[in-house]
């Protein structure tokens, strides 16, 4: 009966597993299409305030769309990016199970131990500075557009 259930929980585990870490690569996936819809809706944005030949009171405030779709887009990865910690820090937990320290240790227990030694940046610092160059870029051509099209009226 003992081995059952130590079986069953091997079992339960290895699938659980499976499932978060699936989860895991459908976050970052997520986290990507993100960054690119934001540079792509920034991109037609501008396009389509720039194609204006009059400009008007009533279009100037767009300009301003473009920072807070970014700004937007941070929040909402900078969420996806804790929720993959939570996880692969349960990943890990699994993982200290299933290998009881032997080597390999496990992907999570391998990018941890990377990390303390300075080999590898997380994933959230990389997102974080994506997020803050195009924050910037789009305060700054927003402004400029601002400007520009303020100065035509």
């Amino acid at each position: 009966m003992a081995d059952e259930n130590s079986e069953l929980h091997t079992l339960l585990l290895i699938e659980e597993y499976k499932l978060v870490r699936e989860r895991i690569a459908t976050l970052i996936k997520e986290n990507f299409d993100l960054e690119r819809y934001s540079v792509i809706g920034v991109g037609l944005i501008y396009a389509w305030l720039a194609s204006l030949q009059t400009p008007s009171l009533l279009i100037l405030p767009a300009w301003f769309f473009p920072p807070v779709l970014s700004i937007l887009g941070m929040v909402r990865s900078d969420k996806l990016s804790r929720r993959v910690e939570q996880l692969a820090y349960y990943v890990k937990s699994i993982e200290n199970v299933g290998y009881k320290n032997t080597s390999p240790y496990g992907w999570e227990n391998v990018l941890e131990r990377a990390k303390k030694d300075g080999k590898t940046s997380s994933l959230s610092e990389n997102r974080r500075l994506y997020w803050y160059i195009l924050i910037c870029f789009t305060f700054l051509s927003s402004i400029y557009g601002f400007i520009f099209q303020l100065s035509k009226l």
